[in-house]
């Protein structure tokens, strides 16, 4: 089983009632009880259950933190709905090493125009 799933497996055990809230429209989800979801609910699912991992993992799935308004700190992905568990199976994750890859290559794509920019431009005669 992918992260997801294995997230929604877990959201959705008994283990996680009282530590973990879906929201009305099961579309977010929120951690009530931080430390008793990562000690209880966290290692009957995952290897590692330190929460920033926790997080970076979510983070490397597509997952986004709500950041304002009554959901502020919940958690949504368009693919991770309480009511159709299924979908998640369609999540991927995001390879980090592409992303360092995709910002070189615009780094490098950024300084050959700025560079053919400057050959572009006539010589300033300074006599």
């Amino acid at each position: 089983k992918t992260f997801p799933q294995l997230l929604m497996t877990a959201l959705k055990s008994d283990k996680a009632a009282g530590n973990v809230q879906w929201r009305q429209d099961g579309a977010s989800f929120s951690i009530i009880r931080r430390y008793d979801f990562m000690t209880e609910v966290m290692p009957s699912f995952f290897k590692k259950t330190k929460f920033e991992s926790f997080l970076r993992k979510m983070k490397r799935w597509g997952f986004q933190r709500i950041q304002w308004g009554p959901e502020c700190g919940a958690f949504q992905h368009p693919l991770f709905h309480r009511d159709y568990p299924d979908q998640c199976a369609k999540m991927r994750c995001v390879n980090i090493n592409h992303k360092a890859e995709e910002k070189l290559i615009r780094t490098q794509h950024d300084t050959r125009n700025f560079a053919n920019r400057n050959q572009m431009r006539p010589a300033i005669n300074t006599q």
